[in-house]
């Protein structure tokens, strides 16, 4: 075939076909070799294509004569179970070809649990079993449970080579068109996080591999597969019933018609082994596939790395290689390839790695896959590979065969993005592996993990500690120690590496010393195929160990015992002193030092609450150790206030403490302190802000609302610029990350300009000549930056306040009348008084977010009343989800939250949502109009007398919240409906939130599921609608419907929307 006609049929070209063409063409050229034995120095023999089809031909007449032809188009499963040998790559093809009519053929894996294999031959239909002879005992179990299902033994691999024995062709004679959607195969999953499932596997899947044949040169090199095509024979361990092994013979050995040499698995696949065949695989074996756990064990010896460095590349896949094995074998001269593939997908569309450097990344098109990289909350470099659907002739998108109902795949798989390097990707673990803590905050457990597996008294690590206080590390030792006392010496020899670590990550996913698990010899990590560790199997194994570990870390804290001295008040002090400043690692903690200005975070304040629990139980019996929880230290944030706290309620002479007159004290000290100074009088008269043309200051452009609000800016013909003041480095590289994940403008270029700052600072934290332009440029300000914490201080919160308070000098500095508005939340204008004014005397609302928000919008009202700023003040309600399909509502969030843990482990849904049932939420877009509505960019030009939306002073309020507001329940049916059977029933708010606290009893080590609990605290705080009685919080929106164009023209949520965000958020 000359390579003009090969180019027009590569992609439609079915594997039957394939291997009788070979057949056919070239019957002695050789396919794959197959060990002697299972001793190395025996050597391997080699199958031709001649061989492998009349392997084929004979197995499918078997079946035919033992199974019948099926009904036309009915495709019954027929399934196979033996030694791990090339029967199983003539038993998948023959099924297809018997009867004329493709049979799925269902691979079992040995490793399955007989559950497992039940389950799966239930799901598929499947009553029909073959098996080789050391498979006659294990089947009998399944057929006493199954008793439709019959049996044929299989004679071994021999008899099907044999190829003295003439056989007549099985014709094969389905079009590639006519067979596309007929089945090739069924896999199934791993069974990882649960019972596998069963994955069918089309012909039209497996012909993409061969369409990677069409791949073009692409940013400087080759396809991967085109790379690996260049060698002479490959070596594998190739465990034939996995999506691996399959994918990489039929998808590359046959399609492309590279031989094959299959390693001999019988036994365990070590460092060792590996070098004793590769010595006698045969001198034209000039490449390897390997774990990355037994690549990292070649690394450890000379011998390992000489033997590597003469093959022509070494490829490693289903898991990272450690940083110091790869850097080892690279500086050895060794060539490493890295692998990336799914059982969903098949063979990925990447690319060569030509640089020896990136070794650890996929160069990857992500045109040609189709892939959309979303952002993981928190995380600036971490993304979900997500696959798109498009009908683009060069498209390789072999999910939608697996999943032909759908436009959008979410695969679950974690990726690194390169820092410098474009298109470069590094594999970074699953969302499931994802740890979460009980405090909400999040670890990916792949850096520890990584990190701990390059050791080399290693043998695998895994990060636990979901919903925990904090991560703990199980190690499985390389070589199990022999006594306590080589125990310690092993953990003793692991902590400096686990300590460098911990310097890198956040501390509230920091491992401490006393927080690390040995495995024992006797309970070896559960394994799946490619010797990978079934993480939540294993987890499970010590699931009793995991909890005596956090025991004694509740009991004691080894390595931080604090015994308090309660003789007095001042003791009690300076015992606090101590012991925050021992958590903050030796940060001078005085007595009247901030907690959380000194660095405390969320963590610690979990640990100093178990230290505290643990020392006063002890000392005292006046104080309910109950109510030593976190929010015991947020409401009193030093150490003299936490000491008078609790030596009043030891003395007994606890007061009731005015928590609203503490926080009014503090706020006005703040509002005193970022008022000091405000012009008293009118700046001198300057041009108006321009109504075209102009220039917006924007802050916050990646959050929620921020970015909305750029979105509507960008496409606004009257805004010439748009400059985004943020916190990264990176700022417009991270907006172009989050608009395409939330379906927003990433065509930004023309218009925005971003510029890294730091509100806190003078000038914005800007150079001087940057500061200077903005002073010249500025129409408007748009402030929507702030940090949403509901656990930290009032204090916590000066910085930001004092960013409004420079905001403010740069509109009083401004050459231009700017006007300036601040995004606000309606919790600062608790407890409402039914007027929409603003807040003439000082009220406390709930809580220092609030708090310090209210403060921020008074130093904006007292710049309007002094000083004649322009400003205005957006209060804004619940944000829910986007309006448009392209969209999200941020799953972290609570009602994302509740409904997540309703579906997936309660099976009942709330009816109402107790007081928070009204539904008077807006849509991110009808909170960024009414935000731009505010600051004039849209909307008639009121001039200087403009009428008000509520006016405080000079500044004018504005309130985000739904003018149709609805009620939970006439959402939560249509909920119920689209959920099906996985919602059983709509239950009342107390009877939800008492079900969710009953879960949190027989919550596993994985607590994604269920992420709802890490609410439980705030859930069960909210009173049911009985609580209200008569009342309901309203608010009069007259003046801002009066203002406010878009506010008059809100819709109500429908339960179209909810169904919508339900069917967006895909749990």
């Amino acid at each position: 075939m000359s390579a003009t006609e090969a180019s027009e049929v590569y992609g439609k070209r079915l594997i039957p076909h394939v291997i009788d063409d070979a057949a056919r063409n070239d019957p002695a050229r050789e396919c794959f070799s197959i060990p002697l034995s299972s001793n190395p120095r025996d050597g391997w023999r080699p199958v031709s294509y001649g061989q492998y089809a009349a392997a084929i031909d004979r197995l499918a007449h078997h079946i035919f004569k033992t199974s019948g032809a099926p009904e036309p188009k009915s495709f019954p499963t027929l399934a196979y179970i033996g030694a791990n040998d090339a029967t199983y790559l003539i038993f998948i093809v023959a099924a297809v070809k018997a009867g004329y009519k493709a049979i799925s053929a269902l691979l079992i894996s040995p490793r399955n649990s007989e559950e497992a294999q039940l389950n799966l031959f239930a799901l598929t239909g499947c009553d029909t079993l073959y098996h080789d002879a050391t498979f006659q005992q294990p089947v009998l179990p399944w057929l006493a449970k199954r008793g439709s299902m019959k049996a044929h033994l299989l004679e071994p691999l021999d008899f099907w080579l044999a190829h003295e024995v003439a056989v007549e062709p099985f014709p094969y004679v389905k079009s590639p068109e006519e067979a596309e959607w007929e089945p090739f195969v069924v896999l199934h999953t791993s069974g990882s996080t649960g019972l596998p499932k069963p994955i069918v596997v089309p012909n039209g899947l497996m012909m993409l591999n061969d369409k990677l044949h069409l791949l073009p040169t692409w940013k400087g090199t080759e396809s991967a597969v085109r790379g690996l095509a260049r060698t002479r024979r490959n070596l594998t361990p190739m465990p034939f019933s996995h999506a691996s092994g399959l994918y990489s013979f039929f998808g590359f050995h046959v399609y492309w018609g590279v031989p094959v040499t299959f390693a001999i698995l019988n036994g365990p696949f070590t460092a060792e082994f590996v070098l004793e065949q590769l010595a006698h695989a045969g001198a034209d074996v000039d490449s390897i596939s390997l774990p990355p756990s037994v690549l990292e064990e070649l690394s450890l010896t000379q011998e390992g790395c000489d033997r590597l460095k003469k093959l022509a590349f070494v490829v490693f896949g289903g898991g990272n290689l450690s940083d110091a094995a790869g850097q080892k074998l690279l500086d050895q001269g060794v060539v490493i390839q890295n692998s990336f593939g799914s059982t969903e997908c098949g063979m990925l569309p990447y690319y060569w790695q030509t640089n020896p450097n990136a070794w650890q990344w996929l160069h990857i098109n992500s045109d040609v896959m189709g892939a959309v990289w979303r952002p993981v909350a928190g995380e600036d470099d971490i993304f979900e590979l997500v696959i798109v659907r498009h009908n683009s002739p060069s498209a390789i998108q072999g999910v939608f065969y697996t999943y032909p109902g759908l436009d959008e795949w979410s695969s679950k798989d974690l990726f690194k993005k390169h820092p410098t390097l474009p298109d470069h990707w590094k594999y970074h673990g699953r969302c499931d592996d994802l740890i979460c803590f009980s405090n909400g905050e999040k670890l990916n457990p792949v850096t520890f993990e990584n990190a701990l597996n390059g050791h080399p008294k290693v043998g695998t690590a895994i990060v636990v500690g979901s919903m925990r206080f904090q991560p703990a590390l199980l190690v499985e030792p390389a070589h199990y120690p022999a006594n306590a006392d080589e125990a310690e010496r092993l953990v003793a020899e692991l902590w400096p590496l686990v300590a460098s670590v911990n310097k890198q990550t956040a501390t509230y996913g920091q491992i401490s010393r006393q927080l690390i698990l040995l495995a024992k010899a006797d309970k070896p990590f559960p394994r799946l195929v490619k010797d990978t560790v079934n993480r939540a199997l294993s987890i499970k194994l010590y699931e009793s160990e995991i909890e005596a570990l956090y025991r004694d870390a509740e009991a004691g804290w080894k390595d931080a015992q604090h015994n308090l001295d309660l003789t007095s008040e001042e003791t009690l002090i300076q015992c606090l002193c101590r012991l925050f400043q021992t958590l903050t690692r030796h940060t001078t903690v005085e007595p009247d030092t901030d907690l959380f200005t000194a660095g405390v975070d969320s963590l610690q304040v979990v640990n100093a609450c178990r230290l505290l629990r643990g020392a006063l139980a002890t000392k005292t019996d006046r104080i309910d150790l109950k109510t030593v929880a976190p929010r015991l230290i947020y409401a009193n944030p030093s150490p003299r206030r936490l000491a008078a706290d609790l030596w009043a309620r030891h003395a007994g002479s606890l007061q009731p403490f005015d928590a609203d007159a503490e926080a009014s004290r503090a706020m006005l000290a703040l509002l005193a302190k970022y008022t000091l100074g405000l012009p008293s009088v009118p700046a001198p008269e300057r041009p108006p802000a321009r109504r075209t043309e102009q220039t917006v200051l924007l802050t916050g452009s990646t959050g929620r609302l921020g970015a909305h609000v750029l979105d509507y800016l960008v496409a606004n013909p009257a805004v010439r610029k748009v400059i985004c003041l943020n916190r990264a480095r990176d700022g417009r590289a991270r907006q172009l990350r989050l608009n395409a994940a939330r379906g927003l403008k990433t065509d930004l270029a023309c218009k925005t300009e971003f510029l890294q700052a730091d509100l806190s600072q003078p000038q914005l934290g800007l150079s001087v000549a940057d500061y200077r332009r903005m002073l010249g440029e500025a129409d408007r300000v748009i402030h929507a930056q702030w940090p949403v914490n509901f656990n930290l201080p009032l204090g916590a919160f000066e910085p930001h306040v004092r960013g409004v308070r420079h905001l403010v000098d740069l509109c009083a500095r401004a050459a231009r009348d700017a006007r300036l508005v601040l995004v606000s939340t309606v919790l600062a204008a608790t407890p409402w008084n039914g007027s929409e004014g603003g807040t003439t005397v000082m009220s406390v609302p709930e809580g220092a977010y609030a708090q310090g928000k209210l403060v921020a919008d008074l130093v904006a009202e007292e710049a309007a009343r002094r000083s004649g700023t322009r400003a205005a003040v957006v209060r804004v309600g619940q944000i829910a989800g986007s309006e448009d399909a392209a969209g999200s509502w941020n799953r972290d969030e609570w009602l994302p939250r509740l409904v997540a843990s309703s579906v997936r482990v309660l099976g009942v849904l709330p009816r109402d949502l107790g007081i928070m049932s009204t539904v008077n939420w807006v849509t991110a877009q009808g909170a960024a109009r009414v935000v731009l509505e505010a600051a004039e960019v849209t909307g008639p030009d009121l001039g200087p007398e403009r009428a008000r939306a509520g006016s405080g002073g000079g500044v004018d309020y504005y309130y985000a919240v739904n003018p149709r507001p609805g009620h939970f329940s006439q959402l939560s049916g249509a909920m119920k409906e689209f959920y099906g059977g996985r919602v059983r029933d709509l239950v009342s708010w107390g009877q939800w939130v008492a079900a969710l606290e009953a879960s949190a009893e027989r919550e596993s080590e994985d607590g994604t599921e269920n992420p709802a609990l890490q609410l439980l605290d705030f859930f069960k705080g909210t009173p049911g609608e009985d609580a209200l009685g008569e009342v309901r919080f309203t608010f009069s929106l007259d003046e801002t419907l009066a203002a406010s164009q878009s506010l008059r023209e809100m819709q109500p949520i429908t339960p179209e929307l909810m169904v919508q965000w339900c069917r967006q958020w895909d749990f």
